[in-house]
């Protein structure tokens, strides 16, 4: 069922990520019952210490259920967890990725809602931030605050306390992945610039008023974020086809 993997200085995220998603699978159902410590770690090629550790955060998380001299168990009401990203999710590119899949999808809805209700005073905040992240685009730490401020401020204008909810726990989730994002770019101009266009771009759109455009301009500035992130950007058709 399982296999070893390789050294690092995260083994516990590793191994609870890698049961968490047996379970999320189904090849872990509700109900079941986990080998011993010493099974699993002489299968993953790590400590009982680390096993231990690892079904500790799964259970913190609601994933296991432990029974005193009888074993761990997957939580029969698994299913009904609330969502959540778990850090461990960013440190693979290929869940990487897929929650920067989601993100696109839910900021680029956001955008065109906001493009839709923003009010006078939305705008004046979204401006303010927009100018902030322009400033503050060179510096590291208070780039990557401002930015995250302007794709909240995006947020908040949609009017929608829902968006504006699920928007900051993926800019909280993400900080760090924007920041190291920020790392690669702040000393080059040209991807600095790009960067303040691409804001622009959704800012006048939503000044506009005008939602397609709104979400095309998202849609192309995060996938823009995923190419400088190393990871692949998604098909681009549809703003393509909102854009004519």
């Amino acid at each position: 069922m399982f296999r070893s993997i390789g050294r690092s200085k995260t083994l516990s995220d590793e191994i609870a990520f890698t049961l968490r998603e047996k379970i999320r699978s189904g090849e872990l159902p509700p109900g079941a019952q986990l080998p011993t410590e010493m099974v699993m770690a002489e299968a993953f090629g790590v400590s009982r210490n680390v096993i231990r550790e690892a079904i500790a955060r799964l259970k913190l998380a609601g994933f296991i259920e432990t029974t005193q001299g009888v074993g761990s168990f997957v939580a029969q009401d698994v299913s009904q967890l609330v969502f959540t990203i778990e850090e461990s999710d960013l440190l693979d590119p290929v869940q990487l990725q897929l929650v920067f899949a989601l993100r696109i999808e839910i900021e680029t809805a956001a955008a065109g809602l906001a493009a839709a209700n923003r009010t006078e005073s939305d705008l004046a905040v979204l401006r303010a931030a927009l100018a902030e992240a322009n400033r503050r685009a060179a510096d590291l730490d208070a780039g990557t605050a401002a930015a995250i401020d302007f794709h909240s401020a995006i947020g908040s204008a949609t009017n929608n306390p829902y968006f504006v909810d699920l928007m900051r726990y993926l800019q909280g989730r993400l900080h760090g992945s924007i920041r190291t994002t920020r790392r690669s770019v702040i000393t080059s101009p040209a991807l600095l610039q790009a960067i303040e266009d691409e804001h622009c771009a959704i800012y006048e759109a939503i000044s506009r008023g005008d939602v397609e455009s709104a979400r095309s301009a998202m849609r192309d500035h995060l996938n823009g974020v995923m190419r400088r992130q190393g990871l692949a950007a998604q098909d681009t058709s549809t703003s393509k086809r909102e854009r004519t």
